[in-house]
């Protein structure tokens, strides 16, 4: 039996995580330490914390890749980083800054990656961050498409 160092609760080892490493059991049981990690991952999703989401939308990117078998960067995130810092944390289309969060909750200044010409793939010169409502309205038109749709909004 030990006794959990977060819970307080006696438990039995079973209870408890083994670190190979350390050669003993952790000092909080599964059920402590799941919390912890949940927590964690949980505010991380939700925090403006720009590496974190640039690792997460390289991973759903390769596989989006892989699902649709189109081209895709070798190293996705480094890729990331570089057109994030090439555009200065602005939207590619509107220049309107971007936030790094939000993007579960549909925030329409959320960045997401769009592709420029969209039968390419997920490489460098095809990929740029925008808005999310800018990507919506973008849909799967070409710029040259874009603009000309922009143009035909009359507003009276």
């Amino acid at each position: 039996m030990k006794i959990c160092s977060k819970c307080k609760k006696e438990k039995d080892e079973s209870e408890f995580y083994y670190h190979r490493q350390r050669k003993r059991y952790m000092e909080s049981c599964k059920e402590c330490n799941n919390r912890r990690v949940t927590n964690y991952y949980k505010s991380l999703k939700d925090s403006d914390n720009l590496d974190y989401q640039l690792r997460n939308r390289a991973s759903e990117l390769v596989r989006r890749a892989k699902q649709k078998q189109i081209p895709y960067s070798n190293n996705m995130y480094k890729t990331l980083k570089n057109i994030y810092l090439k555009q200065n944390g602005l939207c590619y289309y509107t220049q309107l800054p971007m936030k790094t969060n939000g993007f579960q909750n549909n925030d329409p200044y959320c960045f997401v990656v769009d592709r420029i010409k969209p039968d390419s793939g997920y490489v460098e010169d095809n990929m740029v961050f925008c808005c999310n409502a800018i990507n919506k309205i973008k849909s799967s038109f070409s710029i040259i498409e874009l603009k000309w749709w922009i143009n035909q909004i009359k507003i009276k």
